[in-house]
């Protein structure tokens, strides 16, 4: 299998509702840049449908099935009205792919194809409220069809994820197997990592580093991006309701979900996130396990 370099390719990975699409106008306020939206998506997009629409994939494993594909993908080879919602840009010469389906894959597609990769977080409490407002699908049932993924990383918290009956729960369980995969590999690679919180306190200041490290040039439509609010942000959000969106979850959401979603977030081992509204470091407390191939 020839690999193939995707260097022009920007993928921008996180859980759906972290704050992708703001961030993603913010990097794409450029017009030698075309936006990609969320072409993993095989409800929307059919040629999709050869991934789960969740898919892990070990970094190292050749997965034929789906090279081609997500080759094209990544290279704007496949194009329909929700790829292209937010325009077609045919002079552009870089593209930035949004994808909220490949966080546990992107150690395969950085091996393979060389793009640029930012991955983002947001606070649990946050993404599950929303999550919860929208009536959004946990799809347990889809990590735990992808017998690699539970080898690789699922086994020791499947106590955690059978045991998880309530709907918070599952939303819980659901945000930590795709932060989990992400988070356990961004060691080990050259990715450009930032969490919603950040971006939201110092915007400029955060937008500046992830453009300087994508070698993406500032523009005069840079700042409008940063000040404008997301085109998928809810009319039912803290934003449009004045509230503030990184304490929001803390007057929405009862203390006793509160405390379900930081207590199976902290059985995950992952420790970015806590009771406080921003996120904390270490990532998680063990170092990655070894991975087979």
């Amino acid at each position: 299998m020839n690999k193939k370099n995707l260097s022009n390719t920007i993928i921008l990975a996180g859980s759906g509702r972290s704050g992708t699409t703001w961030l993603g106008n913010i990097i794409a306020a450029n017009p030698n840049m075309r936006i990609l939206f969320e072409p993993f998506d095989y409800r929307r997009v059919p040629e999709a449908k050869v991934l789960p629409l969740l898919a892990y994939a070990r970094p190292t494993a050749p997965y034929p099935e789906w090279f081609n594909f997500v080759y094209k993908a990544l290279a704007g080879q496949i194009g329909n009205e929700w790829i292209n919602q937010q325009g077609t840009r045919k002079w552009a010469w870089k593209r930035l792919v949004k994808a909220i389906r490949v966080n546990m894959m992107l150690g395969w597609i950085d091996k393979n194809f060389k793009p640029k990769i930012v991955f983002t977080t947001r606070h649990p409490c946050a993404v599950i409220l929303s999550r919860l407002k929208l009536d959004w699908d946990p799809h347990i049932d889809i990590f735990l069809e992808q017998k690699q993924l539970t080898h690789d990383y699922l086994s020791p918290y499947m106590d955690i994820i059978l045991g998880a009956q309530t709907e918070v729960e599952k939303q819980a369980v659901g945000w930590c197997i795709e932060n989990l995969v992400p988070l356990r590999q961004l060691p080990q690679h050259n990715w450009t990592f930032c969490t919603y919180e950040d971006l939201y306190r110092n915007p400029q200041k955060e937008a500046d580093r992830i453009l300087s490290d994508l070698n993406v040039q500032k523009t005069w439509f840079t700042k409008r991006a940063i000040n404008k609010v997301s085109m998928v942000t809810r009319p039912d959000s803290a934003v449009f309701s004045q509230q503030d969106p990184l304490s929001a979850w803390k007057h929405q959401l009862s203390k006793q979900d509160i405390d379900t979603i930081l207590t199976i977030v902290q059985s995950f081992q992952l420790t970015l996130y806590d009771e406080d509204i921003l996120p904390h470091k270490p990532l998680s407390k063990d170092t990655p396990k070894k991975i087979s191939t």
